[in-house]
């Protein structure tokens, strides 16, 4: 069985649970209002696998990774939520810890869980991906350098998409402690990822350097013709004479 096929079986059930479990939590809870119902159900009910293999078939979308797709994009957006529950676990074992411990865990932990993330994605186009990369450390670049009035402006957009209010504290932790381990773990990956592409390019040159050397061999017997290792290059020989006879195709 192949593992490209395991990870899409097991993506499929788990992207099940996470689908039925929506629909039926929306229903239960009674803090759900009807406006967050009438939003979240169908939403639910649309990225069931059942009705999501109906849209491929109809689309004729048929590449295999499908679900496995959705689950590498979930894994991004609640990263920061594995590393912080790994993080209070390791907290938990160390006795007498401090915050401070507790938070440099969590930037290991999240610089960690996002380059295994990323690792998921290792297949995928090399272009889209660092692309998106450079977008990522542009912004957190920029994020860096600003400071006092510049810093307020940033702080001022990103309350744009929080519900809670962030200040200067808050600003800092989200950068220094969150943006920061992740953008360690794209550079580690794209080093990685330079590295290991390199390696299999070279070894695919080594093997068409290897693949060039050998010669056609065309060997008279008497009135029999051998040929062997078909390529444009070739050997003629003879019981008397050896003749290296080069051709352009």
């Amino acid at each position: 069985m192949k593992l490209k096929y395991i990870c899409e079986l097991i993506s499929k059930i788990i992207w099940w649970i996470l689908s039925l479990g929506t629909i039926v939590f929306t229903i239960v809870n009674n803090d759900v209002e009807l406006i967050g119902r009438i939003i979240i159900i169908p939403i639910a009910i649309l990225f069931c696998p059942i009705i999501q293999d109906l849209i491929f078939k109809k689309i004729g979308y048929e590449k295999e990774e499908k679900y496995f797709y959705y689950i590498k994009g979930l894994l991004i957006l609640i990263g920061f939520i594995i590393a912080y529950i790994v993080s209070v676990f390791l907290f938990g074992i160390i006795n007498n810890g401090t915050e401070k411990d507790l938070l440099s865990i969590y930037r290991i932990s999240l610089y960690i869980t996002y380059l295994l993330i990323l690792f998921l994605f290792f297949e995928e186009s090399k272009k889209n991906k660092y692309i998106i990369f450079g977008l990522f450390y542009f912004i957190t670049i920029l994020l860096g350098y600003a400071d006092g009035n510049v810093q307020s402006v940033f702080i001022d957009i990103l309350n744009l998409f929080v519900e809670a209010k962030l200040d200067d504290v808050a600003y800092n932790f989200f950068l220094y402690d969150c943006m920061h381990p992740i953008r360690e773990s794209v550079l580690t990956y794209v080093l990685f990822d330079t590295v290991l592409v390199f390696g299999e390019v070279k070894d695919g040159m080594n093997e068409k350097e290897n693949k060039n050397e050998k010669k056609n061999k065309i060997r008279v017997e008497g009135e029999t013709i051998l040929l062997e290792n078909i390529v444009s290059d070739f050997e003629i020989e003879t019981d008397k004479v050896k003749l290296d006879i080069k051709v352009k195709i």
